[in-house]
C-alpha cells in the first residue's frame, strides 16, 4: 500500500453566518482530527489530507474535495469527516456548508445522497465515512414548516451500503444533537473519536474501523447521543499503527506496548479487558445491540481461564444469573442470559449474552441535607463519594462552611445497599501488589461503583497515574444524571492523589 496515495478529506465549520448557530468546538475538531491522521502513527501524509475550514468549506468545495477523496485506488485507505450542522428538508438530508442559505436548503447545501453515491462508487475496499453533524435544534426549519421525520430520511440515505469494506457512523440520529463540551475544547463525539485514534481503540497494536467504533459506542452512547454504524467490512479498515503488543507470561494479554514500561504510564481506558461478577476477562469482542442487550466473546487458553467463565453461570443456576459488569467507561447489572462456547485449536471462544437491569442499580435520594442549619445537596453527595471511592478519601467538610455528619456519611457516601465500599484502587494494588493489569482491573470495578451507585450517569475521564512514593494520581470527570429537562446537568471534575497504603 503506497502511503502517499491514501486520502483524508477533513471538514469541519464553527463560525456559520448568522442566523444559523455556531459550533465553537468544531473548528479544534477539525485541526486535530487532521494532525492525528498526519502523526508518525497515522497513514496519511499532508498531501494526501485535505482539510476544509469555515468560509473554505463551500458546498462547491465540499463536493469537489469529496469526488477527489473518494476517487482512490483499490489498495487506497479513505478517510472522510464532516463536522458541522445537518439538516432534513424535502425528503432529503444535508450537510450545512458555510454558504448555505437557510431558505433554501436543498440548492445551497451539500446533499447527503451525493457524498453517499461517491463513497458507494469508491474503489478502495477501506472506505471510513464519518458523520459529526447533528439537526440544528430548530435553526433551520424544512420550507415546508412542518417537521420532518429526520431519522427515517438519515436512515434511509445511509443504510445501505454498496460493496464490503465501507463504513459510515453518523454521530447521533438526525432527531438528537452531536453535544459540544466547552471544557476539553472538542465536541463530545469528536473527543472519544481522538481518544480511539491516538490508541484508546487499539487492538493487537492496530486502531481499525471496528475498534474505533466499538470505543465510540462504548464510550458515550446513550439516549442522548445515539452512534449510527451503517457497514461491513473485509479483513481490518486500519487506521492507525500503534505498535506490536505482548502476551504476558503466564496471563492474558499484557497491556504493554512495544518499547515502553506499563509501570510509567498513566491508564486512561481500560482497553478490551471486561470485569464480569468478580473477575477479569481480556475480551475478544464486545457489542451492544439495538434492544439494549450486550454480547461479550472471551478467547480463553486454558483450563482455569474455562472455569472461570464457566463460574459466571453454573450448571445448576436455572434461567438467568445476576452479575455486575463494567466495560470501557460504562457499567451495569446484568443477567447472563445465555453462555455458549465453540472449539478452536488454541482454545475455547465463550459467548455470553448479558441483558442490563437498570431497575437493579442502587442509587441515592435526589435530595438536600440539613443537618445544624448546614445544608448539603445531591451534587455534594455526589463528588463525596467520587472522591472517597477514586481516592480513599474521608473529607471532614464538604467546604470551609458545610460540615458533613457521621450518619450522613455513614448512609449516603460509603455505603451501597447496607454494605460499605472498598475503595477499589488501593483494594486492586494490594491485592496484585501493584504489578501487571491492576490499574485497568481498578479502574474497571471503580466505572462499575460510581455507575452502581448512581453517583454519575457518564463517566467521560478516568485516569490512574503510575505508583510512586505510596500513592497514584487520579484524574476524573464524570457527568451527573438530569433531574431537571431545562437544566444542564452538574458535571463532577477534580485531579486527586489516592494513597495506597491502606483502606480507609
Amino acid at each position: 500500500m503506497a502511503l502517499s496515495e491514501n486520502r483524508a478529506l477533513v471538514v469541519g465549520i464553527s463560525n456559520y453566518p448568522s442566523p444559523i448557530k455556531r459550533l465553537p468546538a468544531v473548528a479544534s475538531d477539525v485541526g486535530a482530527i487532521a494532525r492525528v491522521l498526519q502523526s508518525r502513527k497515522g497513514l496519511f501524509r499532508r498531501s494526501g489530507t485535505t482539510v476544509l475550514t469555515e468560509s473554505k468549506a463551500t458546498a462547491a468545495a465540499i463536493l469537489a474535495s469529496a469526488g477527489q477523496a473518494f476517487s482512490a485506488a483499490s489498495s487506497d485507505t479513505v478517510f472522510v469527516y464532516l463536522a458541522g450542522h445537518g439538516q432534513a428538508d424535502g425528503g432529503e438530508y444535508y450537510f450545512i456548508s458555510h454558504d448555505t442559505d437557510p431558505k433554501d436548503v436543498a440548492r445551497t447545501a451539500v446533499p447527503l445522497r451525493s457524498i453517499k453515491k461517491m463513497f458507494d462508487e469508491c474503489k478502495s475496499k477501506r472506505v471510513f465515512l464519518w458523520l459529526d453533524c447533528c439537526h440544528s435544534g430548530g435553526i433551520m426549519r424544512p420550507r415546508s414548516g412542518a417537521p420532518e421525520n429526520g431519522k427515517a430520511i438519515l436512515k434511509r440515505t445511509l443504510e445501505v451500503v454498496q460493496g464490503e469494506g465501507r463504513i459510515i457512523i453518523a454521530a447521533c440520529t438526525a432527531e438528537q444533537l452531536a453535544y459540544e463540551d466547552p471544557s476539553i475544547g472538542h465536541g463530545v463525539f469528536t473527543h472519544a473519536l481522538l481518544r480511539g485514534l491516538r490508541g484508546e481503540a487499539e487492538s493487537h497494536g492496530e486502531v481499525t474501523a471496528s475498534s474505533l467504533y466499538d470505543f465510540i459506542d462504548r464510550e458515550i452512547g446513550s439516549s442522548r447521543q445515539c452512534p449510527m454504524f451503517f457497514g461491513q467490512t473485509t479483513g481490518r479498515i486500519v487506521l492507525m499503527q500503534q505498535g506490536t503488543r505482548k502476551r504476558a507470561a503466564g496471563g492474558g494479554a499484557s497491556v504493554k506496548r512495544a518499547g515502553k514500561k506499563s509501570t510509567g504510564q498513566q491508564v486512561g481506558s481500560s482497553g478490551n479487558w471486561v470485569m464480569l461478577g468478580e473477575q477479569f476477562f481480556d475480551a475478544k469482542r464486545v457489542s451492544q445491540r439495538s434492544d439494549g442487550s450486550i454480547e461479550v466473546a472471551i478467547a480463553t487458553r486454558d483450563a482455569i481461564e474455562d472455569a472461570a467463565v464457566r463460574r459466571l453461570k453454573p450448571p445448576n443456576s436455572y434461567g438467568r444469573h445476576q452479575v455486575p459488569f463494567a466495560h470501557r467507561n460504562d457499567a451495569a447489572e446484568v443477567n447472563i442470559e445465555s453462555l455458549s462456547s465453540e472449539s478452536t485449536s488454541k482454545g475455547h471462544i465463550w459467548t455470553l449474552e448479558l441483558k442490563p437491569l437498570e431497575s437493579q442499580i442502587g442509587y441515592f435520594t435526589d435530595v438536600t441535607y440539613s443537618e445544624g442549619g448546614r445544608s448539603v445537596t445531591p451534587e455534594d453527595v455526589a463528588e463525596m463519594r467520587t472522591r472517597f471511592i477514586l481516592l480513599n478519601e474521608r473529607p471532614t467538610t464538604v467546604s470551609s462552611s458545610r460540615a458533613i455528619g457521621r450518619n450522613l456519611w455513614e448512609n449516603q457516601v460509603v455505603e451501597q445497599r447496607g454494605e460499605k465500599i472498598v475503595p477499589p484502587i488501593p483494594a486492586t494494588f494490594s491485592k496484585l501488589k501493584g504489578k501487571g493489569k491492576w490499574r485497568e482491573w481498578a479502574r474497571l470495578l471503580a466505572i462499575y461503583l460510581l455507575k452502581a451507585t448512581h453517583t454519575v450517569e457518564h463517566v467521560e475521564k478516568l485516569t490512574i497515574g503510575a505508583a510512586a512514593k505510596g500513592a497514584v494520581k487520579v484524574s476524573f470527570r464524570g457527568v451527573r444524571h438530569n433531574r431537571y429537562s431545562n437544566v444542564d446537568p452538574a458535571v463532577i471534575e477534580w485531579e486527586g492523589m489516592c494513597q495506597l497504603e491502606k483502606v480507609r
